[in-house]
């Protein structure tokens, strides 16, 4: 058995894949003890913390839940009501929907949940996550639909689908997402707010000549 395909550190030779994000936190480093590990079907990849099944990287080729399930691959996300077979991970959920005491079972995307649900620090480990609708609608802000659960930017609040957000443009990590236009302002803000002195120095005065 070969070993499943992963994204090498920093400096190997064989790190081919600069450009590959984790499909649950969107990060990009993969570093000894925390690959990005790679799904053989679909190439999405997933960090061995944020999965895990992945805590060894596996003997042998490695297929995400999606590509395992005929009937995942084939469904919806809970969530946002897009496909599931996306550049995200997408793990089994069990959603109680707005007003309605029952659950729906089905899948959902990893990222979904943790941005939605406040569950930034769940380890997914294949059972079944519950989530729920909020009682308030909200309306996306690419897709203009009510329907599904929609995260938040985190500056101004306006409301998108975690899917929609990602592919639109948005800055997304595993605890928040930011709209272009405030992800651009912190840079901006963070580009021009002068270093502070180091060691409790006070700043040197500019001789006049300098």
């Amino acid at each position: 058995l070969r070993r499943g395909k992963s994204r090498s550190p920093p400096g190997d030779d064989d790190d081919d894949d600069d450009d590959m994000i984790c499909g649950v936190c969107f990060g990009h480093e993969s570093v000894e003890g925390n690959r990005i590990v790679i799904c053989e079907g679909c190439n999405v990849g997933v960090h061995q913390a944020c999965f895990a099944e992945l805590a060894e990287v596996p003997a042998g080729d490695w297929f995400c839940p999606s590509c395992r399930s005929p009937v995942l691959s084939s469904s919806v996300c809970l969530l946002c009501r897009r496909a599931t077979a996306t550049t995200m991970l997408s793990v089994p959920c069990k959603l109680r929907q707005r007003n309605v005491r029952t659950e729906v079972e089905g899948f959902a995307h990893a990222a979904c949940i943790r941005l939605t649900q406040g569950r930034h620090d769940l380890v997914f480990d294949g059972t079944p996550v519950k989530c729920h609708e909020p009682d308030t609608r909200l309306t996306c802000e690419f897709c203009f639909k009510e329907d599904g659960v929609h995260g938040k930017c985190a500056r101004c609040h306006r409301p998108a689908h975690v899917s929609c957000a990602y592919e639109g443009g948005w800055v997304l990590s595993d605890t928040r997402m930011v709209c272009p236009e405030h992800s651009l302002a912190t840079t901006k803000a963070a580009a021009t707010t002068p270093p502070s002195p180091r060691n409790g120095e006070l700043p040197r005065k500019r001789r006049r000549d300098d």
